[in-house]
């Protein structure tokens, strides 16, 4: 395998794990400080994400291994095109997530933030997961030894 290939799968898990450590981070103090929910309502919102990312992991490589994408998969295979599916949804939610809420006028509707902000979390941390389980699962489709998938994850 050439050192490019191992090159691009390293730093694309690396650009993975940091973008969501980063908008999970940032998302308690933005809607701490920001959009004013309290502690105990910002934290459901992270809840609601790992909820959803772990769900998600259930049933994402099943996705990958056997589902085809209508139009990507006999373009891409099946990996790539969730893979590509999921990172366009994050890049149409995270803005979304990191946004005023539209539907919320300022009137006392405590449940409606609830309910935009914890659509949008559960929707990039289920993004998150398809788009980190097909990435991990590229190791077997890129490498031709057992050694040289060890060598993937190794470095990642």
């Amino acid at each position: 395998m050439r050192a490019k290939k191992r090159f691009s799968y390293s730093v694309g898990n690396v650009l993975n794990d940091l973008s969501s450590h980063l908008i999970f981070s940032f998302l308690i103090i933005f809607l701490m400080k920001v959009v004013n929910l309290s502690a105990s309502q910002a934290g459901m919102m992270v809840l609601i994400a790992q909820i959803s990312d772990a769900s998600i992991s259930l049933i994402s490589g099943y996705l990958g291994d056997n589902v085809n994408v209508p139009f990507l998969s006999n373009k891409m295979g099946r990996r790539k095109s969730w893979h590509l599916v999921a990172t366009m949804l994050m890049a149409i939610g995270i803005p979304l997530l990191f946004n005023k809420c539209f539907f919320c006028d300022g009137r006392d509707k405590s449940w409606l933030p609830l309910i935009y902000y914890g659509f949008f979390s559960a929707l990039i941390g289920g993004c998150y997961s398809m788009v980190e389980i097909n990435h991990l699962a590229f190791a077997t489709n890129v490498a031709d030894k057992a050694s040289e998938i060890a060598l993937l994850t190794a470095l990642k």
